[in-house]
């Protein structure tokens, strides 16, 4: 049960206190690590044979004779668990080493344990990461693999959840950062909710209320944390809904961009018609345009302004600093080039679909060839 790189860790860590050769030796009596390289790997007689292996054991000079390359020393059980798992030996007169054995000893069981307990967290840390991945991807490749580890991890697979990808800007886009972010949100996540580093962004799975205000506590939660651009999928009501929720967080994120919109917080919500439409156009071009004539920048900026006010005319002039009548007749502007008059409902959404959207995502797409 004890490792040789353990096993040589408890002899480092106590010979650089200790002036003494320290050997650790398993259940069988072989040595795992010294301060003696030689003996390294070599037998260990009188630990090996001694009745019991809780006894402590201890070698005298006229005794070193009886066993083959054994020195002078003190030989004590290492326990973990309430069980014995090997052997800790001081080599050198019992009379001046004795004093030693319990410090030595207890040095090696609580090195043996740290040890164990952070080999426990790094294989829940993968399991949990490995679990989540198979989520978001929604790749369960055998159901009740995916259960049971659900299981192990204490994941309630049935509550209502929603994926959050947080994308870092260009300039603070290392691998470094992400880990320190990812570090920083898991100190405020319930037991229930996950997060990871996936690629070059931090992926949240969080537990939400279905009410009407779960998008504004969302939004303190996040402006609370200080996380950069943060894009927000659909809810999900069980754990098959997760994976959608994610590619929608991660469809939110890409719309946005190509529509310039700054805000640090991105509901779905918000933009699914724009992700409908920009979903069309980058699998079919969005060809409704071509027939169209152009609309000039300000006509376009008026229409993209009029539909974030809800077609509010007053709301939208304000908004512009243009007075209502100058509003009234950029629309018949718009009516008398495109024939199609932005005050009516119809209109106005073919409008916003093939002028504000095209234009926005064209654009995008110019910026990055």
């Amino acid at each position: 049960m004890i490792s040789s790189e353990i096993a040589q860790m408890i002899v480092d860590r106590t010979m650089a206190i200790l002036s003494y050769n320290i050997n650790v030796m398993d259940e069988n009596g072989i040595i795992l690590g010294s301060g003696d390289t030689k003996r390294r790997g070599t037998i260990h007689e009188a630990v090996k044979y001694r009745k019991n292996p809780a006894d402590h054991l201890e070698i005298h000079p006229k005794e070193v004779k009886k066993w083959n390359g054994v020195d002078q020393g003190i030989n004590l059980p290492i326990y973990y668990e309430n069980r014995t798992i090997g052997t800790i030996g001081i080599t050198g007169p019992p009379g001046e080493v004795r004093k030693y054995g319990e410090l030595v000893k207890m040095t090696a069981e609580m090195i043996i344990e740290q040890r164990y307990l952070l080999d426990q967290v790094q294989y829940d840390e993968r399991i949990r990461r490995e679990f989540l991945y198979q989520w978001l991807e929604d790749i369960y490749a055998n159901d009740r693999e995916f259960t049971r580890k659900a299981d192990m991890l204490g994941i309630d697979l049935e509550i209502p959840r929603i994926v959050i990808c947080v994308f870092p800007p260009p300039d603070r886009n290392s691998r470094d950062y992400l880990d320190q972010l990812e570090r920083k949100i898991k100190t405020h996540l319930r037991p229930q909710e996950l997060v990871t580093v996936l690629e070059d962004r931090i992926v949240i799975i969080k537990t939400i209320v279905l009410s009407e205000e779960y998008e504004t506590k969302l939004k303190e939660w996040i402006r609370f944390l200080h996380l950069p651009s943060s894009y927000v999928g659909t809810p999900a009501s069980d754990a098959s809904e997760v994976a959608r929720s994610y590619e929608r967080s991660l469809m939110t994120r890409k719309t946005a961009a190509a529509t310039s919109i700054k805000d640090d917080v991105v509901f779905y919500g918000h933009l699914s018609l724009e992700v409908l439409l920009y979903d069309l156009y980058q699998k079919d071009g969005f060809s409704v345009h071509q027939t169209d004539a152009q609309l000039p920048e300000v006509l376009i900026a008026t229409l993209k302004t009029y539909v974030e006010c809800n077609g509010k005319s007053a709301k939208t002039a304000d908004k512009l600093y243009i007075h209502r009548n100058t509003l009234q007749y950029r629309f018949a502007n718009i009516q008398h080039i495109t024939g199609r008059d932005p005050r009516n409902v119809r209109d106005l959404f073919y409008l916003y679909a093939t002028y504000v959207l095209f234009s926005s995502f064209k654009e995008q797409e110019d910026l990055i060839q």
